[in-house]
Parts: C-alpha cells; sequence; structure tokens
C-alpha cells in the first residue's frame, strides 16, 4: 500500500485521513456538482491505494455528498426536490438559530463585539461579491451564518446545520453570481444583525426564514442537476 508520511493525522486510519481531505476539498469546492470522482486519480492525489479511497467515497456516500451515477461516483447534485428539502430544514433550523442568538442577546449573554464581527463578517461577503469572486463569496456567506448559529450556542441545532451547509456547499456552485441578489443579500444580512443587536427573536427568526425562502428560490431557479446535466436521483 502506497501511504505518504504525512497522511496519518492523530492515529487516524489511511481511509479516514483520505476522507477528511476529501470532504474538505469538496466542501471548498476543488470538485465541482457532478463531476466524476477517479478512484485512480484520487489514490494518485492521496498517495494511497485505492482501498482507502474506495473506504473513503461509501463514507461521503454515506454523509451524501458523493452519491453513484452508474460504475462511478459522483459529486452530489440535488434534484429540485432534494433542493426544497435541504432548504426547508436550513430554513427551519437558521430561523432558530437566530432566534436563539437574539434571546442571549436580550438577556445580556452575546457582548456588541460581537455584533461587530457579524458586521464584519457581512462586509466580507459584499466585498468578495463586489469583486465577483462567487466561490469566495460562498465561503464567507457561511462564515456570517455559522457565526449566526454559534451565537444561538445550541449544539443540536449547529450539528443540524454543519450537515444541511455541507450538502449545499459541495452540490451547488454559489448563490452570489448577479448583482441583484448581491443587493438583497446585503439588505437581508443587515436586517437579520439589527434584529439580533436589538435582542427581538421573533422579527430575528422571521428575517433569517425571509433571507432563507429567498435564497432557495434562488437555487432551485439556477442550480438543480438540469443545470449540470446529470440524472435525477429522485
Amino acid at each position: 500500500m502506497k501511504i505518504s508520511a504525512g497522511l496519518y493525522r492523530n492515529g487516524l486510519s489511511a481511509s479516514d485521513s483520505v476522507y477528511l481531505q476529501l470532504r474538505d476539498a469538496l466542501i471548498h469546492g476543488e470538485f465541482p456538482p457532478g463531476a466524476v470522482l477517479s478512484e485512480r486519480r484520487l489514490s494518485e492525489k492521496y498517495t494511497v491505494s485505492r482501498t482507502p479511497v474506495r473506504e473513503a467515497l461509501r463514507k461521503l456516500q454515506d454523509d451524501g455528498l458523493v452519491q453513484a451515477s452508474g460504475r462511478n461516483q459522483i459529486v452530489s447534485v440535488l434534484s429540485q426536490k432534494e433542493a426544497r428539502d435541504v432548504y426547508r430544514a436550513r430554513s427551519a433550523f437558521e430561523a432558530l438559530a437566530a432566534s436563539l442568538a437574539a434571546e442571549r442577546m436580550r438577556d445580556g449573554y452575546l457582548a456588541p463585539v460581537q455584533i461587530q464581527e457579524l458586521k464584519r463578517l457581512a462586509q466580507e461577503v459584499d466585498a468578495a461579491a463586489a469583486e465577483g469572486d462567487a466561490r469566495l463569496a460562498a465561503l464567507q456567506n457561511l462564515r456570517f451564518h455559522k457565526a449566526v448559529a454559534e451565537m444561538g450556542d445550541n449544539w443540536v441545532v449547529i450539528d443540524a446545520l454543519n450537515r444541511v451547509w455541507d450538502r449545499i456547499a459541495v452540490a451547488s456552485l454559489s448563490n452570489l453570481t448577479d448583482q441583484a441578489w448581491d443587493s438583497e443579500v446585503h439588505r437581508h444580512h443587515e436586517s437579520i444583525i439589527r434584529a439580533i443587536s436589538d435582542g427581538d427573536p421573533v422579527l430575528a427568526a422571521g428575517r433569517m426564514r425571509n433571507h432563507i425562502d429567498r435564497a432557495a428560490t434562488v437555487y432551485i431557479t439556477h442550480e438543480t442537476e438540469e443545470d449540470y446535466g446529470a440524472s435525477s436521483t429522485d
């Protein structure tokens, strides 16, 4: 078996190491939706035999980040129904996260500096979108939403959202690809920050739900599997 000396991390097996590295590559857009994942090329990339690559791909398939297509494994693509399902779950969990963040602000558990950090993250989304870097804008946008969830301080919600965010990150390119939507995202983020800063859980939840529901509409319009030429998984 070919194993590079640096592959093992913290006593992990070769398959677990490949799994973590490949998962990170998928989430950061190294492989586009619908791309075929060649066991041979991946074994060369990670300097291992095909066996740990095959095991890693099975784990990623269990995560919903990879799917079978004939005899191959491809990067997951969401059908319209799957996209609606994922975004409905995201809307519910992120609305709850925003509500919890506003509650904690109201009850004195959050500091003003945390609101300033949220504003900084929103500005970084705007800056990346203004530069036309859709992938960076998507990553900065995810950091903004993760910060809101962390402010809510509920590990069950954060765990569920991490799974949802990963599915969307892997199976999509980016919603932040046109100026009209960029401007709308900017307004939405500002309104969410104000609601959290004001300590209004109901308003924060409503604004976040509206934001995610609009994002779903943009996503389903532009980024279903027909755009990638992949077959439906329904």
